[in-house]
């Protein structure tokens, strides 16, 4: 339908994306510090990455430091020539170092091909351009909350897995047998071909014929974490004097509260110190206190379903052997679909909702922090045209390429350079555990849910539609094959 108050031309809509970079980005950082960001926003930024340093750097980190266990006292005698009052016989300090490597990474984005000739016979031109930047805010978003949530599970040194005892027996209500069989390095993530995370398969340290014995999270679990905290630094708890949970999913948060009612024999569960939950929430996005714990859920959190055809081939189970270890794939919470016209649109993903393992942590603010790309203008007699951030600012294009002489059609593009570089790595506490298991101390022997399956979605948008460049005759699409 044409807009009878006026048509906004080519050059017009063109000039409007371009516009919208600003606004794009200001609002990101605005949007970076809501209370309800898991990371993205918590964990500190460090300084850019450091220049004409190559993209791997190898950094030192000390072990920890401690006196020497019962070495004793010395008694100090003093008579006419012989005293030891003055000497000095000190016991070592013994302190040793590690190193690791951290490097740059990288990730680009961009929005299927725009049609600015169509945009402009549209009736809601604007609000479609609006719609696009809060997507485009969104996915900047999502990318470095994903590498921080990634990164950080990745870094903190104490992986938990709980496996409950198969003896068929129900202990009683006061029992704290609810996790016996706590496991650190409990699980790792599995490796790319280029070397880099693969945040969508994990490794699980369990027997695959225990996988169902695999424990929900417990406020004793908890509290093994803040007893190394505070024992690691005794400043840990710093402003609040909250610990910050972040749950895999909201129920988990109910189940800990239902635990904690059971263990003191069906009394209220009390906790908080004395603080305001309307203040914690609007402060620290707090959704329930226990003991010294500010829960939340982490809206993205990793959730995982077994992979029990991978699982089905694994040969002798060996806890010493990561090969060996049953793996767990992870599911997202939306999955892509065909928009009813054209396009791809996203939906909420069932399978996410029914996952029935997740990971839980403390989040530590000193475990790493993030540094960026430099931004670098020149270098001698080479400048670059224009500024360009790598954390993910949106840039319009409209390229002058064959496939777009009458500059026409144009897209969105993101680039993220990032790195992060762990500090103290021995404040990372993380918990893979189950969800929601309605017989929390013993295996639950129902089956596991399985996957649903999905559609197959096409990338781009239908021929004759938002600018594709789909060949309607052969099916072939040009911008796959000049690469952008």
């Amino acid at each position: 339908m044409a807009n009878t108050a006026g048509v906004l031309e080519c050059q017009e809509v063109d000039t409007l994306f371009i516009q919208s970079e600003q606004k794009v980005t200001d609002r990101l950082n605005r949007y970076k510090m809501v209370t309800k960001n898991a990371y993205y926003g918590k964990v500190p930024d460090g300084r850019p990455f450091p220049l004409k340093s190559g993209t791997r750097i190898k950094g030192y980190k000390l072990g920890r430091i401690g006196i020497p266990d019962c070495t004793g006292w010395r008694p100090i005698t003093d008579e006419l020539c012989s005293t030891n009052a003055c000497s000095f016989e000190p016991d070592v300090i013994q302190h040793g170092h590690g190193d690791y490597y951290f490097s740059l990474v990288e990730k680009d984005l961009r929005t299927d091909w725009l049609c600015i000739d169509s945009l402009s016979l549209r009736e809601m031109a604007e609000d479609e351009v609006m719609h696009l930047e809060e997507g485009l805010q969104k996915a900047s978003r999502y990318v470095h909350e994903e590498f921080r949530r990634s990164r950080y599970l990745l870094f903190g040194k104490n992986k938990i897995v709980a496996v409950v005892p198969d003896d068929g027996g129900e202990p009683s209500t006061n029992s704290k047998d609810c996790a016996n069989e706590m496991v650190d390095n409990g699980y790792i993530f599995e490796v790319r071909d280029n070397g880099e995370i693969d945040e969508c398969n994990i490794r699980v340290r369990v027997n695959p014929s225990q996988i169902t014995y695999i424990s929900e999270l417990s406020l004793d679990m908890l509290d093994y974490a803040e007893e190394r905290l505070e024992y690691e630094d005794e400043a840990f708890l710093d402003g609040v004097g909250l610990y910050d949970v972040l749950l895999c999913d909201k129920r988990v948060a109910n189940k800990l509260a239902l635990q904690e009612s059971e263990d003191m024999a069906n009394s209220p569960a009390q906790g908080g110190n004395g603080w305001s939950l309307i203040d914690l929430r609007q402060a620290y996005g707090t959704q329930r206190v226990l003991r010294d714990y500010s829960l939340r859920s982490d809206i993205h959190a990793m959730r995982f379903f077994p992979d029990t055809g991978f699982n089905a081939t694994l040969e002798t189970y060996n806890e010493d052997a990561p090969d060996t270890w049953p793996r767990f794939n992870r599911v997202f919470p939306y999955i892509a679909r065909n928009a009813p016209v054209a396009g791809v649109e996203f939906v909420t993903n069932e399978n996410y909702l029914n996952a029935p393992f997740g990971i839980s942590t403390i989040l530590s603010t000193r475990v790493m922090d993030v540094m960026s790309f430099p931004n670098t203008v020149s270098v001698g007699g080479a400048s670059k045209v224009g500024g360009f951030g790598y954390e993910g600012t949106a840039q319009w294009q409209n390229p002058d390429w064959p496939c777009n002489v009458n500059r026409d059609k144009g897209f969105w593009k993101m680039r993220f350079r990032l790195s992060a570089r762990q500090n103290r790595d021995e404040e990372g506490y993380s918990w893979f555990h189950r969800i929601d298991r309605r017989k929390r101390l013993v295996g639950n022997t129902c089956p596991l849910p399985t996957k649903l399956c999905s559609d197959d979605v096409t990338a781009y948008c239908f021929s004759g539609m938002g600018g594709s460049l789909v060949d309607p005759g052969t099916g072939e699409n040009r911008a796959i094959d000049q690469g952008i």
